[in-house]
């Protein structure tokens, strides 16, 4: 899992603005006593979740959303795929762990034309 201070250099660099208030609500689930660890990413590690900072914050920030996700997880899951156990309690499947994340965050990026 990556740091607070990466997603925000992660969002720095690709969107030329930190995000810190969206990387802080889609982490604050793994601060709460029960949600400690990896396990409080099936709750906002998804497509649904960055559908919710849209509504949360403002629609640019689910760009930040996004990134975040490739940081930590390698793909965007959705809410069903933690459900159908398509991915693991990390948000990864098989495909997640071939590449190096920061090597799958560029591509995506470029793809996305994130890049500032």
């Amino acid at each position: 899992m990556a740091e607070f201070k990466q997603h925000c250099e992660d969002c720095k660099k690709y969107l030329g603005n930190t995000y810190k208030e969206v990387h802080s609500w889609l982490d604050e689930l793994a601060l709460i006593e029960g949600y400690f660890d990896f396990g409080h990413r099936k709750y906002r590690h998804h497509k649904e979740g960055i559908e919710e900072v849209g509504k949360n914050f403002d629609p640019e920030a689910r760009k930040a959303a996004e990134i975040h996700l490739m940081r930590d997880c390698g793909i965007i899951p959705s809410i069903s795929d933690y459900d159908q156990k398509k991915v693991d309690e990390f948000g990864k499947n098989d495909d997640s762990f071939g590449e190096d994340r920061t090597s799958r965050l560029e591509k995506f990026c470029i793809e996305m034309e994130y890049i500032l």
